[in-house]
């Protein structure tokens, strides 16, 4: 719009200067000059309204700082994960409060949103994190504590492990989908041409 007003006040001051009317060229060139600063001022908070979105949108592919986030990535089982494949990950983390408390870390797409109640974690890929169980450790001893830590960490891994050979089924039931379907279009195709239909 305003650069319309610009290229129509710019015409008014060519017009001007062409028919050799010194006050028609001042008033056009002073309005010409105030409609290229309001245009700037647009185009400047335009520009700065575009990079508050990117500044937000990209923020998310940052690696999350939290706590959770730490838990995710220090979790001991991790070197047994399959990296190939996006399945749900398990951590355990440690609360003040007493309890140790697994969470499930599920990768999101790029456009998905937790569900309510998870809690988002950044970076690449997101995750939302939901609690799964939750226990009390024994405070007064420090022994015992480790030991119930160790075994949260043993039921996070194998969750982990049963997540992981889900997705590889799941993975697995979509190719041999998407080769039946394929041979299904081949044969149509066969039959198609045999028959004449």
């Amino acid at each position: 719009m305003w650069a319309a007003v610009d290229a129509g006040l710019g015409a008014l001051w060519a017009l001007g200067a062409a028919a050799d009317l010194r006050t028609l060229k001042l008033i056009a060139g002073t309005l010409t000059v105030f409609a290229v600063v309001r245009t700037l001022g647009v185009l400047v908070r335009a520009t700065r309204a575009g990079v508050g979105v990117i500044r937000k949108r990209t923020a998310e592919w940052r690696p999350g700082q939290g706590d959770l986030a730490k838990a995710r990535r220090h979790r001991p089982h991790r070197v047994e994960a399959d990296p190939d494949v996006a399945h749900d990950e398990y951590a355990v983390a440690v609360a003040d409060d007493g309890r140790l408390v697994t969470i499930c870390f599920t990768p999101l797409m790029a456009g998905e949103r937790p569900v309510r109640g998870a809690i988002l974690i950044t970076g690449t890929p997101r995750y939302e994190a939901v609690e799964v169980r939750t226990e009390h450790f024994d405070a007064e001893d420090s022994v015992r504590a480790a030991e119930q830590l160790a075994e949260a960490q043993e039921h996070a891994a194998r969750l982990e492990a049963a997540a992981v050979e889900r997705a590889r089924t799941e993975i697995e039931e979509l190719e041999a989908l998407h080769k039946h379907a394929i041979e299904a279009r081949s044969t149509a195709d066969a039959l198609r041409r045999i028959t004449g239909q």
